[in-house]
Protein backbone atom coordinates (compact mmCIF):
# COMPACT_ATOMS: atom_id res chain seq x y z
CA UNK A 1 0.00 0.00 0.00
CA UNK A 2 2.78 2.45 0.95
CA UNK A 3 4.62 1.75 -2.31
CA UNK A 4 1.39 2.25 -4.23
CA UNK A 5 0.88 5.65 -2.60
CA UNK A 6 4.44 6.63 -3.47
CA UNK A 7 3.83 5.62 -7.08
CA UNK A 8 0.66 7.69 -7.22
CA UNK A 9 2.58 10.64 -5.77
CA UNK A 10 5.23 10.36 -8.47
CA UNK A 11 2.57 10.17 -11.16
CA UNK A 12 0.90 13.25 -9.72
CA UNK A 13 4.22 15.07 -9.49
CA UNK A 14 4.82 14.64 -13.21
CA UNK A 15 1.50 16.39 -13.77
CA UNK A 16 1.79 19.03 -11.10
CA UNK A 17 5.40 20.19 -11.35
CA UNK A 18 3.97 23.51 -12.60
CA UNK A 19 0.61 23.21 -10.83
CA UNK A 20 0.76 23.90 -7.12
CA UNK A 21 -1.93 22.03 -5.17
CA UNK A 22 -2.52 22.15 -1.42
CA UNK A 23 -3.70 18.85 0.03
CA UNK A 24 -6.27 19.40 2.78
CA UNK A 25 -7.63 16.94 5.33
CA UNK A 26 -10.56 15.17 3.71
CA UNK A 27 -13.12 16.67 6.11
CA UNK A 28 -11.94 20.20 5.33
CA UNK A 29 -11.96 19.53 1.60
CA UNK A 30 -15.50 18.13 1.84
CA UNK A 31 -16.81 21.16 3.71
CA UNK A 32 -15.23 23.61 1.27
CA UNK A 33 -16.64 21.83 -1.81
CA UNK A 34 -19.96 23.20 -3.10
CA UNK A 35 -20.79 20.23 -5.34
CA UNK A 36 -19.79 16.57 -5.19
CA UNK A 37 -21.13 13.92 -7.55
CA UNK A 38 -20.34 10.93 -9.69
CA UNK A 39 -21.26 11.97 -13.21
CA UNK A 40 -20.82 11.09 -16.88
CA UNK A 41 -19.40 13.68 -19.27
CA UNK A 42 -22.02 14.07 -22.01
CA UNK A 43 -20.80 17.21 -23.81
CA UNK A 44 -17.58 19.23 -24.17
CA UNK A 45 -17.51 22.64 -25.82
CA UNK A 46 -14.72 22.20 -28.37
CA UNK A 47 -14.88 25.82 -29.55
CA UNK A 48 -13.15 27.19 -26.47
CA UNK A 49 -9.58 26.10 -27.19
CA UNK A 50 -8.34 29.65 -26.61
CA UNK A 51 -10.32 30.23 -23.41
CA UNK A 52 -9.07 29.64 -19.88
CA UNK A 53 -12.14 27.53 -19.12
CA UNK A 54 -14.35 25.22 -21.15
CA UNK A 55 -18.03 24.38 -20.78
CA UNK A 56 -19.04 20.79 -20.17
CA UNK A 57 -22.36 19.05 -19.59
CA UNK A 58 -22.85 16.10 -17.28
CA UNK A 59 -25.36 13.41 -16.42
CA UNK A 60 -25.39 12.89 -12.66
CA UNK A 61 -25.21 9.27 -11.55
CA UNK A 62 -25.01 9.91 -7.80
CA UNK A 63 -25.25 13.30 -6.10
CA UNK A 64 -23.39 13.52 -2.80
CA UNK A 65 -23.49 17.24 -2.06
CA UNK A 66 -25.06 20.36 -3.53
CA UNK A 67 -27.83 21.03 -6.02
CA UNK A 68 -28.17 18.89 -9.16
CA UNK A 69 -26.82 20.66 -12.24
CA UNK A 70 -26.12 19.68 -15.83
CA UNK A 71 -23.50 22.30 -16.74
CA UNK A 72 -20.10 23.11 -15.27
CA UNK A 73 -16.84 24.70 -16.31
CA UNK A 74 -13.40 23.12 -16.22
CA UNK A 75 -9.99 24.71 -16.39
CA UNK A 76 -8.71 24.25 -19.94
CA UNK A 77 -5.80 21.81 -19.95
CA UNK A 78 -4.55 23.46 -23.15
CA UNK A 79 -4.13 26.76 -21.31
CA UNK A 80 -3.26 25.74 -17.75
CA UNK A 81 -1.12 23.10 -16.08
CA UNK A 82 -3.96 22.78 -13.55
CA UNK A 83 -6.50 22.08 -16.29
CA UNK A 84 -8.24 18.74 -16.66
CA UNK A 85 -8.91 16.56 -19.67
CA UNK A 86 -12.41 15.06 -19.54
CA UNK A 87 -12.97 12.60 -22.40
CA UNK A 88 -16.49 12.45 -23.76
CA UNK A 89 -18.58 9.71 -22.08
CA UNK A 90 -16.02 9.24 -19.31
CA UNK A 91 -17.22 8.94 -15.71
CA UNK A 92 -15.88 11.20 -12.98
CA UNK A 93 -16.03 11.80 -9.26
CA UNK A 94 -16.34 15.59 -9.31
CA UNK A 95 -15.51 18.04 -6.53
CA UNK A 96 -16.52 21.52 -7.72
CA UNK A 97 -16.65 25.02 -6.26
CA UNK A 98 -18.59 28.14 -7.15
CA UNK A 99 -16.74 31.16 -8.51
CA UNK A 100 -17.72 34.78 -7.81
CA UNK A 101 -20.49 34.53 -10.42
CA UNK A 102 -21.89 31.40 -8.77
CA UNK A 103 -20.74 29.09 -11.58
CA UNK A 104 -19.51 25.64 -10.60
CA UNK A 105 -16.09 24.68 -11.91
CA UNK A 106 -13.24 22.30 -11.14
CA UNK A 107 -9.58 21.82 -11.97
CA UNK A 108 -6.78 19.34 -11.28
CA UNK A 109 -6.38 20.51 -7.66
CA UNK A 110 -10.06 19.89 -6.86
CA UNK A 111 -9.35 16.15 -6.32
CA UNK A 112 -11.80 15.31 -9.10
CA UNK A 113 -10.83 11.99 -10.64
CA UNK A 114 -11.81 9.93 -13.65
CA UNK A 115 -13.29 6.64 -12.47
CA UNK A 116 -12.79 4.74 -15.71
CA UNK A 117 -9.25 5.62 -16.87
CA UNK A 118 -8.42 3.85 -20.10
CA UNK A 119 -4.96 3.35 -21.51
CA UNK A 120 -3.09 4.68 -18.47
CA UNK A 121 0.43 3.18 -18.76
CA UNK A 122 0.90 3.34 -14.98
CA UNK A 123 -2.17 1.19 -14.27
CA UNK A 124 -1.37 -2.49 -14.35
CA UNK A 125 -3.94 -4.96 -13.04
CA UNK A 126 -2.77 -4.65 -9.43
CA UNK A 127 -2.68 -0.85 -9.48
CA UNK A 128 -6.13 -0.74 -11.08
CA UNK A 129 -7.47 -3.05 -8.36
CA UNK A 130 -6.05 -0.80 -5.63
CA UNK A 131 -7.36 2.31 -7.36
CA UNK A 132 -10.86 0.82 -7.56
CA UNK A 133 -10.72 -0.21 -3.90
CA UNK A 134 -9.63 3.29 -2.86
CA UNK A 135 -12.44 4.91 -4.85
CA UNK A 136 -14.94 2.45 -3.38
CA UNK A 137 -13.86 3.46 0.14
CA UNK A 138 -14.15 7.15 -0.69
CA UNK A 139 -17.65 6.70 -2.10
CA UNK A 140 -18.70 4.93 1.10
CA UNK A 141 -17.47 7.93 3.10
CA UNK A 142 -19.34 10.33 0.80
CA UNK A 143 -22.47 8.19 1.03
CA UNK A 144 -22.32 8.44 4.83
CA UNK A 145 -21.83 12.22 4.63
CA UNK A 146 -24.90 12.74 2.42
CA UNK A 147 -26.99 12.86 5.60
CA UNK A 148 -24.90 15.77 6.90
CA UNK A 149 -24.33 17.88 3.80
CA UNK A 150 -26.45 20.74 5.16
CA UNK A 151 -25.14 20.47 8.72
CA UNK A 152 -21.62 21.66 8.01
CA UNK A 153 -21.41 24.95 6.14
CA UNK A 154 -17.92 26.42 6.08
CA UNK A 155 -18.50 30.20 6.01
CA UNK A 156 -14.99 30.95 7.23
CA UNK A 157 -11.75 29.08 6.72
CA UNK A 158 -11.14 27.06 9.87
CA UNK A 159 -8.19 24.90 10.89
CA UNK A 160 -8.27 22.42 13.77
CA UNK A 161 -5.05 21.45 15.53
CA UNK A 162 -5.18 18.31 17.66
CA UNK A 163 -2.59 15.78 18.76
CA UNK A 164 -3.94 12.41 17.60
CA UNK A 165 -1.32 12.13 14.88
CA UNK A 166 1.40 12.54 17.53
CA UNK A 167 -0.09 9.99 19.94
CA UNK A 168 2.01 6.86 19.38
CA UNK A 169 -0.26 4.82 21.66
CA UNK A 170 -2.88 4.85 18.91
CA UNK A 171 -0.48 2.83 16.75
CA UNK A 172 -0.92 -0.13 19.09
CA UNK A 173 -4.70 -0.30 18.80
CA UNK A 174 -6.48 -2.70 16.47
CA UNK A 175 -9.24 -1.75 14.06
CA UNK A 176 -10.47 -3.06 10.68
CA UNK A 177 -8.35 -1.53 7.93
CA UNK A 178 -9.64 1.68 6.33
CA UNK A 179 -12.46 2.13 8.81
CA UNK A 180 -13.30 5.72 9.72
CA UNK A 181 -14.87 7.73 12.51
CA UNK A 182 -16.75 11.03 12.28
CA UNK A 183 -17.19 13.75 14.86
CA UNK A 184 -19.20 16.96 15.02
CA UNK A 185 -17.23 19.72 16.71
CA UNK A 186 -19.10 22.84 17.87
CA UNK A 187 -17.29 26.06 18.73
CA UNK A 188 -18.11 29.66 19.55
CA UNK A 189 -16.93 32.82 17.77
CA UNK A 190 -13.93 32.97 20.09
CA UNK A 191 -12.80 29.58 18.70
CA UNK A 192 -13.58 27.73 21.93
CA UNK A 193 -14.62 24.09 21.53
CA UNK A 194 -17.64 23.53 23.74
CA UNK A 195 -19.27 20.34 22.41
CA UNK A 196 -18.21 17.19 20.56
CA UNK A 197 -20.64 14.62 19.21
CA UNK A 198 -19.61 11.26 17.77
CA UNK A 199 -21.43 10.74 14.46
CA UNK A 200 -19.72 7.45 13.58
CA UNK A 201 -17.52 5.38 15.86
CA UNK A 202 -14.60 3.10 15.20
CA UNK A 203 -15.29 -0.50 16.23
CA UNK A 204 -12.57 -0.05 18.83
CA UNK A 205 -14.25 2.04 21.55
CA UNK A 206 -10.91 3.02 23.10
CA UNK A 207 -9.74 4.43 19.79
CA UNK A 208 -12.97 6.40 19.39
CA UNK A 209 -12.84 7.86 22.90
CA UNK A 210 -9.11 8.64 22.82
CA UNK A 211 -9.51 10.73 19.69
CA UNK A 212 -12.56 12.43 21.21
CA UNK A 213 -10.43 13.37 24.25
CA UNK A 214 -7.84 14.88 21.93
CA UNK A 215 -10.54 16.92 20.20
CA UNK A 216 -11.69 18.32 23.54
CA UNK A 217 -8.33 20.06 23.86
CA UNK A 218 -8.06 20.95 20.17
CA UNK A 219 -7.20 24.45 19.06
CA UNK A 220 -9.42 26.05 16.44
CA UNK A 221 -7.86 28.69 14.20
CA UNK A 222 -9.41 30.89 11.55
CA UNK A 223 -7.37 32.15 8.62
CA UNK A 224 -6.40 34.71 7.59
CA UNK A 225 -5.44 35.33 11.22
CA UNK A 226 -7.40 38.57 11.51
CA UNK A 227 -10.72 36.88 10.61
CA UNK A 228 -13.11 35.31 13.09
CA UNK A 229 -16.37 33.42 12.94
CA UNK A 230 -19.28 35.72 13.84
CA UNK A 231 -21.62 32.97 15.03
CA UNK A 232 -21.50 29.48 16.49
CA UNK A 233 -20.18 26.93 14.01
CA UNK A 234 -20.21 23.18 13.54
CA UNK A 235 -17.28 21.41 11.97
CA UNK A 236 -16.99 17.91 10.57
CA UNK A 237 -13.90 16.03 11.69
CA UNK A 238 -13.01 12.67 10.11
CA UNK A 239 -10.33 10.18 11.10
CA UNK A 240 -9.25 7.24 8.96
CA UNK A 241 -7.55 4.12 10.31
CA UNK A 242 -4.69 2.57 8.36
CA UNK A 243 -3.64 -0.90 9.46
CA UNK A 244 -0.09 -2.10 10.05
CA UNK A 245 1.67 -3.17 6.89
CA UNK A 246 5.09 -4.84 6.77
CA UNK A 247 7.38 -2.68 8.93
CA UNK A 248 4.98 0.27 8.97
CA UNK A 249 2.85 0.64 12.13
CA UNK A 250 -0.86 1.32 12.01
CA UNK A 251 -1.93 4.94 12.32
CA UNK A 252 -4.90 7.30 12.19
CA UNK A 253 -5.08 10.34 9.97
CA UNK A 254 -7.50 13.03 8.83
CA UNK A 255 -6.12 12.55 5.33
CA UNK A 256 -7.67 10.07 2.91
CA UNK A 257 -4.79 8.03 1.45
Amino acid sequence: MKLFLIAIFLISFSKTYACSCITLPFDQHYQQSDFIAVAKITYIDSSLHEQDQRDIEIEIITLYKGIAVTKLKIDNYLKSMCGVYTPLNSTWLIFANKNKEGTLSFDYCSRSVQLDPIGNPYFDAQSKSRFDASISRMLKVLDFLKNYQYTFVSETNIMVSEKSRRDSSLNELEEPAYNFAAYELSFEPGQTVHQIQTLKSFQNKLLTETIKEHLQTAKVHSYPKNTQADSAHKLLILFFFYAKEDDYPSFVSRYFL
